[in-house]
């Protein structure tokens, strides 16, 4: 570590490149190199100072901009395994290293299942459930005979995941309106059976004690055991039930 290393030179030489006029594709590829490059130095020499930090993030944040102006993913699917192995390589690295990269990564438009951590059985379990939900039911609304529903509810899942993904990154809170446009933007599917298989998805959570209710106790026990769950033959509606008595109530 005793040898002058200058990051600022580093820099001034992508920039020298593209003075040259070269094509977008090698420029990016050259500015990608330096983030790999800056990766491979701290795995290589332990934790560095922030600037050097900063100024690795930039330069992935620029890579990213510059693949997200495109009107389809090409440039994306060129330099994709590079991108996610930064993400992968710099996972417990210090300074918020890796944490600033992946809420960076998460911005690309073009992401899809394949490029995000998912728990794969989890997301089978779900769709299963889900179709199996509404084979039962024989007032299913009145969606486009076209559609074939098990398909819709597999690419209407997997565009959820992507979404959620994408938020819990960038530490963004969202809206269902947000949720909703994402999903349709991706599949083409109308938002109310976007919200509809949503629902279902929120029946599987609340089924599984995925959603715990902390705002209180159960009036008749005291138990603070309370979970919400759906209000059996009712779309769209949930009420409080207490895991140790198993008193129902409708929550404000």
């Amino acid at each position: 570590m005793r040898a002058q290393f200058k990051i600022g030179e580093a820099r001034k030489a992508i920039n020298d490149f593209k003075k040259l006029g070269s094509d977008e594709k090698f420029v990016l590829d050259l500015m990608l190199y330096y983030v790999e490059m800056g990766v491979e130095f701290t795995t290589t020499y332990g934790d560095i100072e922030e600037s050097f930090y900063n100024s690795v993030e930039s330069m992935y944040q620029s890579v990213i901009n510059a693949i997200n102006k495109h009107k389809d993913s090409e440039i994306f699917n060129i330099f994709s395994d590079r991108l996610k192995a930064i993400i992968d390589d710099t996972c417990g690295m210090g300074w918020g290293f890796h944490d600033e990269l992946s809420s960076m990564y998460s911005e690309i438009k073009w992401i899809d299942l394949e490029d995000v951590d998912f728990d794969e059985y989890e997301l089978k379990q779900i769709k299963e459930y889900i179709s199996g939900r509404l084979e039962k039911r024989n007032n299913l609304l009145d969606f486009d005979k076209k559609i074939s529903i098990n398909k819709a509810i597999s690419e209407i899942i997997d565009a959820d995941e992507v979404f959620i993904s994408k938020m819990d990154a960038q530490g963004r809170s969202y809206s269902n309106d947000n949720e909703y446009d994402f999903i349709s933007n991706k599949t083409g599917y109308s938002t109310e059976l976007i919200e509809f298989i949503l629902w279902q998805r929120c029946c599987y959570e609340m089924e599984n004690d995925h959603w715990q209710y902390d705002e209180g106790k159960c009036r008749k026990c005291g138990s603070a055991e309370l979970y919400i769950k759906e209000v059996p033959n009712e779309d769209f509606a949930d009420q409080v039930i207490c895991k140790k008595c198993g008193a129902e109530f409708i929550r404000k």
